[in-house]
């Protein structure tokens, strides 16, 4: 288990309050984020659960405004469990750091003759603390997934984060912070944006991967494995 005076001295960081956007601009900088990766896996190889809780938790939380507690650990694997073996694409509308997420992608990684290319996931958050802290976790696992940061419910959005692993093996992650365009509206349901554009692209295709992608994680609520609902 990472301890909290470690977590931080690896981001770079005295005082926790910086932790989120020291992480953020280590993470849309690849090679600076890959050796942070190295870093944490020295201290820490165990990828089964949520390094973060703890720290996010106890340092970033916003308990009041944005009624932030995460989920008990017992319950993520009750949830886990009840969304079944087969499904390979996830829904998860409220994730936090990515605890539920995590937990499911460890359960998908360990079946038989297990590909990343081969399982997608949609994460959303509202919060700006939690969402470096989100983009690590699955970077760092390789997931191919799209993590939109903004409101569930009305559709605001500040940013949608595209991660690609078209490996059969274990690896790493790449990032796209995907353009403010009408592809990216309809494909992910986006109808107000409430922030500026990221320029950060680090793989040319984009505009195909959205595509094909949007019938696997983009599907309506009711047809996705969901969780937290």
């Amino acid at each position: 288990m990472l301890e909290t005076n470690a977590i931080s001295q690896m981001i770079g960081v005295k005082e926790n309050y910086q932790a989120p956007d020291k992480l953020m601009e280590l993470i849309l900088d690849q090679s600076k984020r890959e050796k942070l990766f190295q870093k944490f896996l020295k201290q820490e190889n165990d990828l089964s659960f949520d390094w973060f809780r703890s720290y996010f938790q106890e340092q970033q939380a916003d308990r009041t405004g944005a009624k932030q507690d995460f989920t008990p650990l017992s319950l993520t694997s009750l949830i886990v469990k009840l969304v079944g073996k087969d499904s390979h694409n996830t829904l998860d509308p409220a994730s936090g750091t990515g605890g539920i997420t995590i937990a499911k992608w460890w359960h998908d990684s360990h079946k038989p003759n297990y590909q990343p290319k081969d399982y997608y996931y949609r994460l959303e958050e509202l919060t700006e603390a939690a969402m470096p802290f989100l983009l690590f976790n699955c970077l760092i696992r390789g997931m191919n997934a799209v993590v939109i940061n903004g409101d569930t419910l009305t559709r605001e959005a500040r940013q949608v984060y595209l991660l690609h692993n078209d490996s059969s093996q274990d690896g790493f992650s790449q990032l796209d912070v995907l353009p403010h365009v009408p592809q990216v509206e309809a494909a992910y349901d986006i109808r107000q944006w409430v922030a500026e554009s990221i320029d950060h692209l680090e793989f040319a295709n984009w505009r195909e991967i959205v595509p094909s992608n949007v019938e696997k994680i983009c599907l309506p609520i009711d047809q996705q494995t969901a969780l937290d609902l």
